[in-house]
């Protein structure tokens, strides 16, 4: 899986992630997130349906990934700042199994909720994207946002999360009120 390395340094241009988007061909901005479902027993928990009233945060990772192990404390600040809104949620996706993420989950005190999908519709879903694959999907499931790879420096991956995606994040939120505004 591609890892791209990051300074801080790049941190404080988001144009970075464009640029090397556009070299690794896969942002998938503008894209229709594809159709997925996550089930537990017999019910449906997450689906592309279920999306459609929110803006989602969907970050994916695995375990044999660095940087995606990096960014958790970083993850779990941005879903205490997040959490609580009306029109935001949060999905995080590995390809793990289940007891793999309740072991990481107790290993790193992480209370944001984790799901297991499928290595194949992982890939369907982020497509040529490396991990860690974060995207902003809209309300009408529309990918907003979407990035890969990452630092191996907590605090750039902390201020990479909580500054430049939580600025794709409200800027997603708005773009969402002002449709809703249009509409009615």
């Amino acid at each position: 899986m591609f890892a791209q390395v990051i300074t801080h340094e790049d941190t404080l241009d988001n144009e970075f992630d464009r640029k090397v988007q556009a070299i690794l061909g896969n942002d998938l901005k503008g894209e229709t997130i594809p159709d997925f479902f996550i089930s537990r027993e017999t019910e449906i928990v997450l689906s592309r349906n279920k999306l459609r009233s929110k803006v989602t945060f969907i970050y994916f990772w695995n375990e044999a990934c660095e940087p995606c192990i990096t960014k958790f404390h970083a993850l779990e600040k941005f879903y205490l700042k997040n959490k609580s809104r009306k029109e935001f949620l949060f999905v995080s996706i590995t390809s793990e199994p289940d007891s793999v993420i309740e072991r990481i989950r107790k290993e790193n005190g992480l209370i944001y909720p984790i799901y297991h999908l499928s290595a194949d519709s992982c890939r369907q879903i982020i497509s040529k994207m490396g991990l860690p694959a974060t995207l902003i999907v809209g309300k009408n499931l529309k990918i907003a946002f979407s990035t890969s790879g990452g630092s191996l420096d907590p605090e750039v991956e902390d201020k990479r999360l909580n500054h430049f995606i939580q600025a794709e994040l409200e800027k997603e939120i708005a773009n969402s009120d002002v449709l809703k505004e249009i509409k009615y």
